[in-house]
Order: structure tokens, then C-alpha cells, then sequence
């Protein structure tokens, strides 16, 4: 039996914020790639059998297709935190299903990569940054991407929990919820779109970050108002709603909560501003923990195991 391994790295993914704009349904999605948390996976393809196939649902169905199931495995060296706002389960059935592709020599579409694994029902905006990196905003299928400046920052936020073992909103409870949740007004679908494309895209693609975080904080208070009753506000945790507080009272506008949480985030224009920031925020009560990451601009990477 012959075999070959590659190493898959993809970057976590930040959601910034999501509107439901139709009953069809539509949505209006954005977001962006960290330079860390970062998913490490090795992917093994077998001339016979896998003895550990361990690909995980989504990933099986896209290797199923490429006629590939019974000849690849994978081991997951550094995982994403599950169910915390990075974007897990779809970097991992992308990065099983990319590196597979890779060594049988195949290529495919992102998008109908994506489409296979069972992912990006509500958004393909998650599955570009995976392959691209950078920050990319889709307005009902229309999907915008530019690359971040590279002086800015993200903190990243760890709201203490209490000892309650909360994980986001997910899968069957996740899909009926939104399932169930009335559209945005045509006003606000308009604005949270010219916000999503002339003010987070253009913003990031200008340098523009004044123009940049305002886009954020309306994105991220017209997200809060349409699923904010689920939640119990603009965080899923008291923490996390009270450290947003404090840090839209202090001025800082580009923050906000990824998906269902409950990890929260702030971005900022330099380095010197993150570490300010961050320092400020280990000082706050309900804060577990803060750390500073930069923007993805490559998307997935290759290298040998």
C-alpha cells in the first residue's frame, strides 16, 4: 500500500455580524480571517482502505463525491475551539476535503466544495475566506473580498463563563431559530448592505478606519436587534454583554460578538492601539482572557507533515 500526507492549515474565521434580509432565505453576512487560532490538520490519501477514517460527516460527503472516502484519513493536529464563534466545523471539512484534493491532483470550486459538505447554507462568506483569507462580505449570494491593511490588530476576548459550560448556538436548534426569525425591514437591509460593502469592504480596502468601524458597529447593532432576543442581548453571556458595554462606552466601535459567541472582539487601526486595549481589558471584572492576533490575508496553506 503507498500513501502520501499533507499538512492543511486554514485560519479561524470571525463573524461580524449576519442579518436575515428574506423569507427565502437571504442574508447579509460579514467577516474575517485571524492569523490565529489556526486549524492544523494532516490529511493521508491510500492507495487502499484508510485504517482511520476518521473525516467527519461533512468531509465525507466531498470526498464521497470524489470517489475518495475509503482512501483518506485525517488527524486533526491543533483544532479550533467548537462552538465558540471561529467557524470550526466548516475549516474542518473544507481542510480534509482541500487536502485530499491536493494529493489526488483534483481540483474543485470552492463554492461547490462547500455546497457538498453541507455548509454555507446561509453564507458562502466563510468558505472564501477559508481559500482566500482576508475580509469578505455576502449580500444575499453577491459575494465582495478585499485583503486588510497590515497594521491592524483583532483582540480577541474569552468572557468568563461561571462555571457554565456554554457552547454557541448550533445545528438543528441553530437552523430553527433562524428558521423562524421574521426578515429585516427593506430600510434596514439596505443600509446594513451599503454598510457590509462601501464601509467594511471599501473601509479595509482604502485603509479607511473611521469609515471601517462604523461599518462594524451598525452591522454588529443590526444583528444584535433582529437576533438579540435569542441570545438575551448583544452577547450570549452577562459577561460578554457588560465587557461590550464598557468598550462601546470607552470609545471603541469595531467590536463586537462572532456569531453565537461567546467569544467577543475588537479591532483596532495599529499595534500599539491593540496592546493599550488589551491591557485595559484584563483589568475588567468578567474578562478571562485577551489576546491580540492580525488579519489573514492567504487563506488555507500546504506544507509537508
Amino acid at each position: 500500500m503507498t500513501e502520501s500526507s499533507i499538512m492543511v492549515s486554514a485560519p479561524a474565521r470571525l463573524h461580524l455580524g449576519l442579518v436575515k434580509t428574506s423569507d427565502q432565505p437571504g442574508f447579509i453576512a460579514a467577516g474575517l480571517s485571524l492569523a490565529s487560532p489556526r486549524l492544523e490538520m494532516e490529511v493521508t490519501l491510500r492507495s487502499g482502505n484508510a485504517s482511520r477514517n476518521s473525516q467527519g460527516r461533512a468531509a465525507t460527503a466531498v470526498l464521497s463525491h470524489l470517489g475518495l472516502k475509503d482512501n483518506v484519513s485525517i488527524e486533526i493536529r491543533t483544532p479550533l475551539p467548537p462552538h465558540q464563534g471561529f467557524g470550526s466545523g466548516t475549516r474542518m471539512a473544507l481542510a480534509a476535503a482541500a487536502g485530499a484534493l491536493r494529493l489526488a491532483g483534483e481540483r474543485m470550486d470552492i463554492l461547490q466544495m462547500t455546497r457538498l459538505a453541507g455548509r454555507g447554507g446561509r453564507s458562502a462568506m466563510g468558505a472564501v475566506l477559508f481559500a482566500k483569507g482576508g475580509l469578505a462580505a455576502d449580500v444575499e449570494g453577491r459575494i465582495v473580498r478585499t485583503e486588510a491593511p497590515g497594521n491592524w490588530r483583532v483582540v480577541l476576548i474569552s468572557p468568563a463563563l461561571n462555571g457554565v459550560d456554554l457552547h454557541g448556538l448550533h445545528g438543528s436548534e441553530e437552523e430553527g431559530k433562524i428558521h423562524t426569525m421574521p426578515p429585516c425591514s427593506s430600510r434596514v437591509k439596505n443600509r446594513v448592505e451599503d454598510e457590509a460593502v462601501a464601509g467594511l469592504i471599501g473601509g479595509a480596502a482604502s485603509g479607511d478606519f473611521g469609515l471601517f468601524e462604523g461599518a462594524v458597529a451598525a452591522i454588529q447593532a443590526a444583528a444584535a436587534r433582529q437576533f438579540g432576543a435569542l441570545q438575551g442581548g448583544a452577547a450570549s453571556t452577562e459577561n460578554g454583554r457588560a465587557i461590550l458595554r464598557r468598550l462601546r462606552k470607552g470609545g471603541v466601535r469595531a467590536c463586537g460578538q462572532s456569531s453565537w459567541g461567546p467569544a467577543l472582539f475588537a479591532i483596532t487601526p495599529t499595534t500599539e492601539h491593540a496592546k493599550d486595549l488589551s491591557n485595559w481589558l484584563q483589568l475588567l471584572p468578567g474578562v478571562a482572557g485577551v489576546r491580540t492576533t492580525r488579519i489573514d490575508n492567504g487563506g488555507k496553506r500546504f506544507k509537508a507533515p
